[in-house]
Formats: structure tokens, sequence, C-alpha cells
């Protein structure tokens, strides 16, 4: 593997992906958009989210999402 690729290790199983050199931090990006993705409770709260927006719903104030944030530590 060149210098600018990476593996990633997931289970039983390696991704490698190519990272040019001028991005360092995709590899961060991409292995934290692989934990999302492996994570069915992050990906329904996502879809739920995103349907709730489309419904007008979403949160608007900076207050309620801290409020928000604060709830899920």
């Amino acid at each position: 593997m060149s210098e600018a690729s990476r593996e990633i290790p997931l289970e039983e199983k390696r991704l490698a992906a190519v990272v040019p050199a001028d991005q360092p931090d995709l590899v961060v990006r991409l292995r934290e958009t692989i934990e999302v993705l492996s994570n069915s409770d992050a990906v329904q709260a996502v879809v739920e989210s995103r349907a709730s927006i489309a419904r007008g719903e979403g949160l608007r104030s900076k207050d309620a999402i801290r409020g928000l944030l604060d709830g899920r530590q």
C-alpha cells in the first residue's frame, strides 16, 4: 500500500481506502462514517431525524440543540 493508503479493519474484513495526501483527515471521517453505519440504532436515529426535519419538526434554537445533546451524555 502506498503512503496515501490506509486499511480500516472491519469485523473479519479489511477495507482499504486511498486517501489524497492533501486530505489526511479523510481516514478519520471514513472511520466515523463506518462506525455510524455499523450501528443500527444510529442509522435509525438519522432516518428518524431526517423524517422529522422533512415534516418541519426540526430543532430551531441553539438552546434546544444543547438540551438534546446534554441529555445524551
